[in-house]
Formats: C-alpha cells, sequence, structure tokens
C-alpha cells in the first residue's frame, strides 16, 4: 500500500518548468509592452486629431493624387492630409472622438487602469462618432479650408436632414437644431462610456471647468 501511494504521489506531482528569464524580468518586460501599446495609441490618436484639424482642401486626397498648389498644408504631409480627407469627407469633426479614444485609453493603460470591456468600448466610440457627426452638421464650415458646407461630412448631413424630414410634423422649424444638439448630448454621452471615464473623473472635471468659469 505505501509502495503504491508513493507511485501515485511520483505521478501526480508535476514537473517544475524553468523560466527562460527570470520572473522580474519577465514581469519587466510586460509592463514595458504595455506602456509602449499606451504609447503608440496616444501618439495615433494626437496624430488624427491634429491631421484632421490641419486639414486642407487643396491638399493631396483620396480624389487628388498631388496638392493642387504643390505644397501640402497638414501637419503630417501627404498621410496627414489622406487621414483628414478620409474623415472630412464621411463623418467630419465626429472624426475627433475617434481621435480621442486611443489618446484616453493610451493613457489609461500606461496609468495600469482597466478598459474592458475593450471591443464593447470600441463599438461604442464608433457609434458616438458617426451620431456627433450628426451634431456637426449644423455647424456651418465658414471660414475653414473644407469644401463641404458643414463640419458633420457627408454621413453626418444626409443622417441630419433624414431626420429633419421625420421630425418635421412634430418639432417644426426648429429640427435641425433640436437633433444636433440631442445628438451632441447623446454622443459625448457615449463618448464618456467608451473612453472608460470614471464618474470621479467626470466630477472632477466639471469641477475644473466651473472654476475656470468663475
Amino acid at each position: 500500500m505505501a509502495a503504491a501511494k508513493k507511485k501515485t504521489s511520483r505521478k501526480s506531482q508535476k514537473p517544475q518548468s524553468i523560466p527562460f528569464l527570470p520572473v522580474a524580468w519577465q514581469a519587466f518586460i510586460a509592463r514595458r509592452i504595455v506602456d509602449g501599446t499606451g504609447l503608440i495609441l496616444c501618439v495615433s490618436g494626437i496624430f488624427t486629431a491634429l491631421a484632421l484639424l490641419t486639414y486642407h482642401h487643396a491638399d493631396p486626397s483620396w480624389n487628388t493624387a498631388a496638392a493642387q498648389n504643390g505644397f501640402t498644408h497638414n501637419l503630417f504631409g501627404t498621410p496627414g492630409a489622406y487621414v483628414a480627407d478620409m474623415l472630412v469627407q464621411t463623418i467630419g469633426f465626429g472624426g475627433l472622438i475617434l481621435a480621442l479614444l486611443p489618446a484616453v485609453w493610451g493613457y489609461k493603460l500606461m496609468k495600469r487602469e482597466t478598459i474592458s470591456p475593450l471591443l464593447f468600448r470600441i463599438a461604442t466610440g464608433v457609434l458616438a462618432a458617426f451620431i456627433m457627426a450628426i451634431a456637426f452638421s449644423r455647424i456651418p464650415s465658414e471660414g475653414t479650408n473644407i469644401m463641404q458646407p458643414y463640419l458633420g461630412g457627408s454621413i453626418g448631413n444626409m443622417a441630419l436632414n433624414s431626420l429633419s424630414q421625420i421630425s418635421t410634423p412634430y418639432l417644426e422649424s426648429y429640427n435641425h437644431l433640436i437633433i444636433a444638439l440631442t445628438a451632441g448630448i447623446i454622443a459625448s454621452l457615449l463618448c464618456l462610456h467608451a473612453c472608460a471615464i470614471k464618474k470621479e473623473e467626470v466630477i472632477f472635471f466639471g469641477k475644473l471647468v466651473i472654476h475656470g468659469l468663475k
């Protein structure tokens, strides 16, 4: 019986695996990977935002292969011009949410804060960007270098016009304004959730804004 117990105990014991690197080194590398991922996300968000904000209709685009005057106005040159043109032609300045998301996610990763469930937050963020395009479709693009009449892009403009046609019997002449304001509020709330912003952070920044207005 004793011999049988010894045999079974020996079989139950698993051989200990020897790690390729010390545990401390593995933890260090894992932290640096997280930091690197966060930094990449932050840089990509800043790139997208600045590329969109420095958009110029004369820059290279998906419709024109070269700048009209031989000079690219976008801060990030031709790559930035293509990214900005894609956003301007589709969801307009609603694309600022798509720039904000990776920047905030990257910052939270470097602060070791959770952003899960990631797939749900990505879906929420994309939806927020499209809804924000509706809000920007009420803002004229006068005084900017954007050829479209409003800042919501083609998708935002079509969505706003479609919703205004449906709501005209109920909202009358204020339908565009009411829809745009409602879309802006909904998109902002969705963006807060997509960015994994906590309630305490909203209260903190709210107090900062109120203090700054005084």
